[in-house]
Order: C-alpha cells, then structure tokens, then sequence
C-alpha cells in the first residue's frame, strides 16, 4: 500500500469518525469499574503515519486523554520533551498498530518526539488550555 494510499485511507476513517462523533455528546462519559464513578473523559488522537506525527500541533484542554496510534510498518517511540531535553513524564515504543493513552492535565506546551527517528516529521506538540 503506498503511502499516499495509507494517509487518504486514514483521512477517510478520520472523516467518518468526526461524523459519526456528532450523533452523541462533546463529551464522551466513561464509568470507572473500580468505584463506579461516571466522569467525563476527553478524547483526541495523534497518528504516526509515514514517519509523521499528525495533527501536529494539537490543542486540547487540560485533562484531556491523547491516543498515540503508530499506523506505520515499524516502531516508533512517543517520547516526552525534545532530542536535546528528553523528559520524563513518558516514553512508550510502539510498534505496528499499538497505540497508548496519554493523559495531558497541565496546562502548557508538551513537545514530544520518536527516539528511533529523528526525521522532521517526527517531532510533535501537545498544546494544554
């Protein structure tokens, strides 16, 4: 599948996404199995596809849950902070079709990057409200 191939695919699902999230509420709830608690959970998603971590930046608000999903045929890490200052806050491999949640409370701007690759597109920004 060539790669332009694999980005309009994932603008399609993406697209479909969007429109089918429009049926129920901005706010996605979940309940908490443990306590049973309902809270209100936001949802965004960053893609890795063809050595590009899209959107880029991405805004959300604080509390906000991030889904770093790798699309691409090899592994990629999700690193906080920059290649001159890693940060501790996360540091996840991914491999084909893995994804992890990353939760983002504080409000500011949270670079992050690939650990593996270090072509242009594989850096990011998280920007918190």
């Amino acid at each position: 599948m060539t790669p332009l191939l694999k980005r309009s695919m994932a603008a399609t699902f993406l697209v479909a996404a969007i429109g089918l999230g429009g049926c129920a509420s901005d706010d996605a709830t979940s309940t908490d199995a443990t306590t049973g608690d309902d809270s209100a959970t936001t949802v965004a998603e960053v893609t890795i596809d063809t050595f590009i971590f899209s959107p880029d930046p991405l805004e959300v608000e604080a509390g906000t849950t991030v889904t770093f999903e790798n699309l691409d045929d090899t592994t990629h890490t999700v690193t906080a902070g920059t290649r001159d200052e890693p940060a501790d806050d996360f540091d996840h491999d991914l491999a084909q079709g893995e994804s992890v949640d990353v939760t983002f409370d504080e409000p500011g701007t949270h670079p992050y990057f690939c650990a593996i690759h270090s072509g242009e597109g594989m850096t990011g920004e998280i920007v918190v409200q």
